[in-house]
């Protein structure tokens, strides 16, 4: 049933694909393939529909932001983000796959990271601490000598 469904979807969508419906919506065809995989798993109760439906939704959903003008120069950190946000959605719909919390946090915040540094958004931050960095040495040691006097 749950690949009848997905042939069904597919077929009616590439049907579509010099209509009017992929002049309104073309840029999100990889979202909405992953939005298939995602009904898959919830309607047709297909448990390996979750991995590409997670990871194809995020991705598709990054290059219908890139299609609609959305600057990639500054916004590139949401392709390394969308992995890990597929591997926490895998661990918010399917409470048994626990693993994917570890990589989806770690891909997650190196993303932000990026993210941060692309935008600017701490510029001032870093600045000061690429100035003052000696400070959380000379404090670290200063911990070790007081540690080692006790």
């Amino acid at each position: 049933m749950a690949m009848g469904i997905f042939l069904i979807v597919l077929g009616a969508s590439l049907l579509l694909y010099r209509g009017w419906l992929w002049k309104v919506a073309g840029e999100a065809f990889v979202a909405v393939i992953g939005l298939m995989f995602l009904a898959l798993f919830f309607i047709g109760n297909a448990r390996w529909a979750i991995y590409p439906g997670a990871f194809t939704t995020t991705v598709g959903t990054v290059i219908y932001l890139a299609a609609k003008g959305w600057p990639m120069n500054v916004y590139w950190p949401l392709f390394v983000m969308a992995p890990g946000v597929s591997f926490l959605l895998i661990r918010l719909a399917a409470p048994e796959e626990k693993w994917a919390v570890y990589p989806g946090t770690i891909i997650t915040m190196i993303g932000l990271s990026l993210f941060t540094l692309s935008t600017g958004f701490f510029a001032g931050f870093w600045r000061v601490v690429g100035t003052y960095w000696p400070l959380g040495l000379i404090a670290a040691g200063a911990l070790l000598v007081l540690r080692s006097r006790k």
